[in-house]
């Protein structure tokens, strides 16, 4: 347990087997005293071998045998024991999707044909539960999640082909918004940025031509045509609207889009969207952000075959995200956060996520260590 403890706060492995020593010693199995102690993350046998998020902690011993010593030719035998522990809210540890509704049913909705695979899991924070009619996690009709699943309330499998085939901890602890600490600033920054009038912001790039957008303050942003759309660093404070009509691929690096308070979000119909949030400042770590104090009836959508290659976070704390018809990503890692999650009609985000170097979503220093083996 000490050793998850460590792993969850983002120890090394150096840091994770001083804390398992220490605690074999406070427990009285000092190591070098007959005792010695292995310390593995990931582990390397049973059901988590090679999964990152937990840490396995092996102590053994040479002891005298006792009445078996009457029979056996040994002057000592060797004795083991294992433990594996699940670091739950940790860092980077598997979580691609998080709802933060504390109390309603259906927080998290994943319906027809939506496959969320291992490098995605979910975190649902309602504590509702219906047993055998509803729950804060409800999947229904060809959807399953392969990854870690944790789920403040309870799981609803609406039929026998949805499922969690993951890891699943029902009754998980309700985590705190890992952006909230954020709002102050990104307040003061809205507030220092959007003083004057917002630009127009209708751009077609019909013929297959590049168009080049500057940061600054819009409204009623439409990216249209069958070309390109270069942003450029810094960050985009959309009002009314943000659209993507036709074939147009939107690409930016070091870019955040920050929505306003009665803003809607609509990516779609066969667009490319390749977004990098920005790596320092207010806004790090953040590709698209609602306005604390957004509007709940505003969408935030992603659907009729679009496809995304974001690298950062879509928070918006307020709004339910909905991913639907089609939507893929084509790389990236992608992580969403929002009152509520919708997913339905073949979403394919198989490929988010899959490269060695990206981090899936911090929970924070509110880890929860279940001890699993």
């Amino acid at each position: 347990i000490a050793a998850a403890y460590t792993l969850s706060s983002g120890g090394s492995v150096s840091d994770i087997s001083s804390a398992a020593t220490e605690e074999a010693s406070m427990n009285g199995f000092t190591v070098g005293d007959n005792f010695t102690l292995a310390v593995n993350s990931p582990p390397t046998a049973g059901t988590y071998s090679g999964d990152t998020a937990y840490v396995e902690v092996i102590l053994s011993a040479s002891t005298a045998p006792l009445f078996a010593g009457l029979f056996l030719s040994n002057d000592s035998v060797g004795i083991s024991t294992r433990a594996v522990a699940w670091t739950e809210g940790g860092t980077g540890d598997g979580y691609c999707f998080m709802a933060l509704n504390t109390t309603d049913e259906k927080a998290m909705h994943i319906h027809n044909n939506v496959d969320l695979p291992k490098e995605c899991g979910v975190y649902v924070n309602s504590d509702y539960c219906s047993v055998g009619s509803s729950g804060a996690l409800y999947l229904d009709n060809n959807s399953t999640i392969a990854g870690k699943t944790s789920v403040a309330g309870c799981v609803h499998e609406n039929s026998p082909n949805s499922q969690v085939t993951g890891t699943l901890n029902e009754g998980a602890a309700q985590l705190s918004d890992p952006y909230a600490d954020r709002e102050s600033d990104i307040l003061s920054d809205i507030s220092a940025n959007t003083g004057g009038s917002p630009s127009s912001c209708d751009i077609n790039t019909a013929g297959n031509k590049t168009e080049y957008l500057s940061p600054g303050y819009y409204k009623d942003c439409v990216f249209k045509g069958n070309g390109n759309v270069i942003l450029a660093a810094g960050i985009y404070y959309i009002d009314s609207k943000l659209t993507v009509e036709g074939n147009v691929d939107v690409q930016g690096t070091g870019v955040t889009f920050v929505m306003m308070e009665e803003s809607d979000l609509d990516f779609g119909n066969n667009g490319d969207l390749t977004i990098t949030a920005p790596t320092s400042g207010t806004y790090e770590g953040l590709a698209f952000v609602g306005h604390p104090n957004m509007n709940s009836s505003k969408q935030v959508v992603f659907h009729n075959s679009i496809s995304f290659d974001i690298e950062g976070a879509l928070y918006f704390p307020n709004q339910t995200i909905e991913l639907s018809n089609r939507a893929t990503a084509t790389g990236g890692c992608a992580l969403f956060v929002s009152d509520f999650v919708l997913m339905h009609n073949n979403v394919d985000i198989a490929s988010n996520c899959q490269a060695s170097d990206d981090e899936t979503l911090s929970l924070g220093s509110g880890a929860d260590i279940t001890l699993v083996e």
